[in-house]
């Protein structure tokens, strides 16, 4: 689903969670799924982070995105040391509010890394969703020439989607086993998405494949999640409250 028809499903989606709310009222319930979307990707991106001894940056939707990818990246490394860092990054529809701001931000980050540190290389991933032109791919190779990363953080762009899962494990796993990581440098992932995994009956690519590859190459995983909007709340409506099964 393209992204123009993502926003006419949020217009959608605005008028179908009030309907909802309000029999919901009747009942003496009620649902806030922004709230609930953001608390499935936060269960699930909060289990990602502490099984490889990173972290979670969870944003209070107040325009924090760019100072929470900063922290995702910078967070606990050592001065001048060896790194490679990956920024993995769902770029379907439903980012399209973040997008920009994420990646001015990184931009950034990588100039002041640049400056800073003798010793370091970055690469960009992306991840959408099964139907979509590409489901995970590579978007610039780990390098420590500066202007190929910018242009792969410029390079970024999102379309697609169309349901609010979306394949988390297949980019997360494609940036591990496609990345060439040093040996002896700090290996980090920096992980921005607002939705949590789609777990398909018989995927390869699953919790447990993202784990055992992130730790057999010692890499930590960092995630950023930013606020439920409404284009989110619309899709995890249609989904219905469920898994991502």
């Amino acid at each position: 689903m393209k992204f123009a028809h993502i926003r006419r499903l949020a217009a959608l989606g605005v008028v179908l969670t009030g309907a909802a709310a309000a029999c919901k009222a009747d009942l003496g319930l009620s649902i806030d799924f922004s709230l609930e979307g953001q608390t499935m990707t936060i269960e699930a991106f909060t289990e990602l982070t502490a099984a490889t001894g990173g972290k979670l940056f969870q944003s209070t939707g107040t325009g924090d995105m760019a100072a929470l990818a900063g922290q995702a990246m910078t967070d606990g490394l050592v001065p001048g040391a060896a790194v490679d860092i990956a920024f993995v990054v769902d770029t379907t529809g439903s980012m399209g509010d973040d997008i920009d701001a994420v990646k001015a931000k990184l931009s950034d980050l990588v100039s002041d890394l640049a400056s800073q540190n003798p010793d370091w290389q970055v690469g960009v991933a992306e991840y959408r969703d099964i139907g979509d032109p590409f489901i995970a791919q590579l978007v610039q190779p780990l390098t420590p020439d500066e202007p190929l990363v910018q242009a792969g953080i410029a390079a970024l762009d999102v379309d697609g989607g169309g349901d609010y899962c979306e394949h988390v494990y297949q980019g997360l796993d494609t940036a591990i086993a496609d990345f060439a990581w040093r040996v002896g440098s700090h290996h980090r992932i920096v992980l921005i998405g607002d939705a949590p995994p789609h777990r398909y009956a018989g995927d390869p690519h699953t919790f447990d494949s993202v784990i055992a590859a992130a730790n057999a190459d010692d890499v930590q995983i960092n995630a950023v999640v930013p606020e439920c909007d409404a284009i989110c709340a619309a899709l995890v409506q249609l989904l219905g409250g469920g898994s991502c099964d």
